[in-house]
Formats: C-alpha cells, sequence, structure tokens
C-alpha cells in the first residue's frame, strides 16, 4: 500500500474545492439544513463533497434515490437537486427533525421531490430495513454513516439497486486509513462482485460503488489496513 501522505510543499485542497463548491450554491436553506445537523451532532457534508454525491446521482440518471439516516437534512437538499423534477428522494429520517426538515425545504422549492420515511430509533432512519418502504428498483442509495446494520444488510442493499445505480456511503475515511466498521465496509463493497466501486477523498471520504461487473476478477484487499 503507497504512503497516502501529501509530497512536501503539496497544497490542501480541500478548502478550495468546497469554496468553488459553495459558489454554486446560495440557497440560505442549506445553511439551516448544515446548522441544524452540525446542532445535532451529526456529520455535515462539506460542499465538496456534497456536490460530488450530486454528480454521482445525476451520472447515473437516477430518479429514485433513497437516503438512509437522513437526520437534519444536510444532504437531502442536494439530491432533491439532483433528482430533478418528477425525480422522488425517500429520506429515512426521525420524527424530531422532520419538521423542520419538510419546513426548509418547502423554503427552497424542493419538498416536492422529496418523501420523508420516520423512525424512532437512536440510529433513526439509518437501517437499512428502510428500503422496504420504497417498491420497486432504486436507481441510488445514499447512507451519510457507516452503520452496524448497514454491515448486516449489505447483500440486500445492493441487491435492490438497479443495473448501473450507484451506492454512496460517507465517512469512509473520516479517521484516516479505514478501521473497523468503515474497513469492513470498503472491504464489502471492493469485495463484491457486483459493484465497481473507488473511494473518494472528500468530505471525510465518499465510498461509491456503480453496479456494474467489471472485467476485474475480485479485489485483494488482505493487505489493506
Amino acid at each position: 500500500m503507497t504512503d497516502a501522505t501529501p509530497p512536501a510543499g503539496a497544497t490542501d485542497l480541500g478548502p478550495v474545492l468546497s469554496d468553488l463548491a459553495f459558489a454554486q450554491a446560495h440557497d440560505h436553506a442549506l445553511v439551516e439544513m448544515a446548522e441544524a445537523a452540525e446542532a445535532r451532532g451529526e456529520v455535515v457534508p462539506d460542499r465538496a463533497a456534497a456536490t460530488f454525491v450530486t454528480w454521482a446521482v445525476r451520472a447515473v440518471g437516477a430518479r429514485r434515490v433513497v437516503e438512509l439516516g437522513a437526520g437534519a437534512g444536510a444532504l437531502t437538499w442536494w439530491l432533491a437537486g439532483a433528482v430533478g423534477d418528477g425525480g422522488e428522494v425517500h429520506a429515512c429520517t426521525d420524527p424530531s427533525s422532520a419538521g423542520r426538515l419538510e419546513a426548509t425545504l418547502r423554503r427552497s422549492g424542493r419538498f416536492g421531490r422529496v418523501t420523508l420515511h420516520l423512525d424512532g430509533s437512536p440510529l433513526a432512519g439509518a437501517s437499512p430495513d428502510h428500503l422496504a418502504d420504497v417498491p420497486g428498483d432504486l436507481d441510488a442509495v445514499v447512507v451519510g454513516t457507516v452503520t452496524v446494520e448497514l454491515l448486516g444488510a449489505w447483500s440486500t442493499v445492493v441487491e435492490r439497486l438497479r443495473p448501473g445505480g450507484v451506492l454512496l456511503v460517507g465517512g469512509v475515511l473520516a479517521e484516516g486509513a479505514p478501521t473497523g466498521r468503515h474497513a469492513e465496509v470498503v472491504r464489502e463493497a471492493l469485495e463484491d462482485p457486483e459493484l465497481w466501486t473507488s473511494v473518494v477523498p472528500l468530505g471525510g471520504g465518499w465510498l461509491a460503488g456503480l453496479k456494474a461487473r467489471s472485467d476485474l476478477t475480485g479485489a485483494a484487499t488482505d493487505e489493506l489496513w
């Protein structure tokens, strides 16, 4: 495994990329959602990472998206924009966040594309059990935080994606090289023959798995981390 340390004199592009993304989004509703998420102790995706997620969703032509663990909706605004008019975002969140999330999305004109699915558990909305609430194949599944439940239902999540759909999981590099359940989910994705997987080092690291068989024979992960 190569050393990920930037070479001497290299510039940290994170703030630069976030500034570029910020220039594309001026909706005050987005600021409100980020503030609400931060107040709840949730991970707030930086705008460069959110722009990448939006790009990935649009790149596969996604019209039906499930967001597991939406919380205060820091990413929901972006997904509602990505699916466009007539698209569907099924955001799984908790009752304490739902009212403010709906009101904020309404002010931005994006709530018409969003259906909220409520769960009162401590990991509200983060369980893949909520996939059962949305029938049919899915174009994209977005998970902002890796949970034990996600690992336990990995095959179910991948199965629900249509061919050419995308799975996006955030925070896999939040502590540097993946450890614990973050390492497990990266290994699951790399070794899954149904997914063509990469990890993008933005906003704590986003895993992107395209449901498309590659010509690779399978990843060798024994030497990782």
